[in-house]
C-alpha cells in the first residue's frame, strides 16, 4: 500500500506564514509605524529596488521674517532652501534553533519542532523593538549595519528635576540623583520644548487629534503613579469614562496634555538608575526593510545529520536609525529620569 506524506517544503511555507503573520506585527512599535507622519517612519525604497542604503532629507521651513513688501523688487532677495540629509543602511539579522535529534524529541512531552517555531516567532518582534529602543536611546555602544547610536544633543534632552513638581535642578545625566523623578511637570516641559524647537517636533495625528508618545521604563512609571506628584493620580482618577476606549485599558498608562504615556522594559538605562525615556513625535526614527520574511529549515546539511538534527531559522533584512539632521536629533526628546526597582512590599494604609 502506497502512503502519502506532506512534502517538507510545504510544511516550511506553512510555518513561515505562521511565524510572520503572528510574530512580525507584534512588536511594541508596530502601532506607531507608518509614513512620515508616524513616530517610526518606515521607508519603502528598498522593498523592491536593490541596494543597502537609503538616503533621506529634511527641508527646513522658510524664515517667516523674510519677504519683500509693496513693490520692492523680489529678484535678488529670494530665500535659499536649507536642506539636510542622512542615510540608513540595512543588514541581515537571523536567529535559529537546532534540535539534538529524533531520539531526544521522543523523550520530550511537548513538540520540540513546534517550540522552535514558537520561540522564533516570539524572538522576531522583540528583536525589532530591541534595535529601535537602543537607537532612540542614543546608546553609543550600539552598531547595526553601520548605524551607530548617538546621544541626544542638549536641545533635545529634558532632565527630570527634584521631588518638587515644578523644580528642575539637575542639568545633565551625570549630576542627577535619587530625587530626580519623572512628574507631570516634565511631561508639560516636553510639550513646551517640542512646540518651540526649530524645527519643531511635529505631533502625529490619531482620529483627527494631535498626540505625542512618551515611553517610560516600568520603574519610572511606578514613581510617576505613586511619587510626590499627585496631579497624575488625580487626572487618572477623573479620566474619561471607563471603558475599552480609555487609554488606561488599552495599553497606555494614561494621557496627559495630549501625550500618550506607555511603559516598556526595554527603555534603556545607560547610567546606573538613570533611564532614557523617549518622547516621540513624527519621524523620530527611520526604519527600512528590504526583506521582512526570512524563514528556512535545514534538514540536509552536514549539521542536520541526514535530517536527524533539523534546524530552523527566521530573520529579516533591515535597518534602524534615529533621525538626526545638522548634528541634532529630529522628531524626539530624550527624557532623563531616575528610578529603581521597588525595595519591598508596601503595607501602608
Amino acid at each position: 500500500m502506497a502512503l502519502s506524506s506532506t512534502p517538507t517544503n510545504l510544511v516550511a511555507k506553512q510555518w513561515a506564514k505562521e511565524v510572520f503573520v503572528e510574530g512580525f506585527p507584534n512588536n511594541f512599535f508596530n502601532a506607531y509605524m507608518g509614513d512620515e507622519n508616524s513616530p517610526i517612519y518606515v521607508m519603502h525604497d528598498l522593498d523592491k529596488d536593490a541596494g543597502d542604503t537609503v538616503y533621506y532629507g529634511l527641508v527646513m521651513g522658510l524664515d517667516e521674517t523674510n519677504g519683500v513688501s509693496g513693490d520692492n523688487v523680489l529678484i535678488g532677495n529670494e530665500e535659499s532652501l536649507t536642506i539636510y540629509d542622512d542615510s540608513l543602511s540595512i543588514d541581515q539579522l537571523r536567529n535559529g534553533v537546532r534540535l539534538k535529534g529524533r531520539m531526544d524529541e521522543r523523550k520530550a512531552r511537548f513538540a520540540l519542532r513546534t517550540q522552535a517555531k514558537n520561540q522564533l516567532k516570539a524572538w522576531l518582534p522583540r528583536a525589532i523593538d530591541y534595535h529601535i529602543f537602543r537607537q532612540l536611546a542614543g546608546d553609543t555602544s550600539y552598531n547595526f549595519a553601520g548605524n551607530t547610536g548617538v546621544e541626544a544633543d542638549s536641545d533635545h534632552c529634558v532632565v527630570c528635576g527634584d521631588t518638587s513638581w515644578d523644580t528642575d535642578v539637575s542639568t545633565t545625566e551625570g549630576n542627577m540623583d535619587q530625587y530626580d523623578f519623572l512628574t507631570t511637570y516634565e511631561i508639560d516641559k516636553c510639550v513646551e520644548v517640542a512646540k518651540t524647537l526649530e524645527p519643531m517636533i511635529r505631533p502625529f495625528r490619531v482620529d483627527g487629534e494631535d498626540y505625542y508618545l512618551l515611553v517610560i521604563h516600568p520603574y519610572v512609571a511606578r514613581n510617576l503613579k505613586y511619587g510626590t506628584d499627585s496631579k497624575w493620580l488625580d487626572a487618572m482618577l477623573y479620566a474619561a469614562e471607563r471603558g475599552k476606549n480609555n487609554p488606561i485599558f488599552t495599553g497606555a498608562l494614561g494621557i496627559w496634555n495630549n501625550v500618550i504615556v506607555r511603559e516598556h522594559r526595554m527603555v534603556q538605562s545607560i547610567t546606573s538608575n538613570i533611564y532614557r525615556c523617549l518622547f516621540l513625535g513624527a519621524q523620530a526614527c527611520a526604519v527600512a526593510f528590504a526583506e521582512k520574511k526570512i524563514w528556512a529549515e535545514d534538514t540536509t546539511s552536514d549539521q542536520a545529520d541526514y535530517g536527524n538534527r533539523p534546524g530552523f531559522a527566521a530573520g529579516f533584512i533591515g535597518g534602524f536609525k534615529k533621525c538626526r539632521f545638522n548634528s541634532k536629533d529630529y522628531g524626539m526628546l530624550t527624557v532623563l529620569a531616575y528610578a529603581t526597582a521597588a525595595g519591598g512590599e508596601d503595607h501602608s494604609s
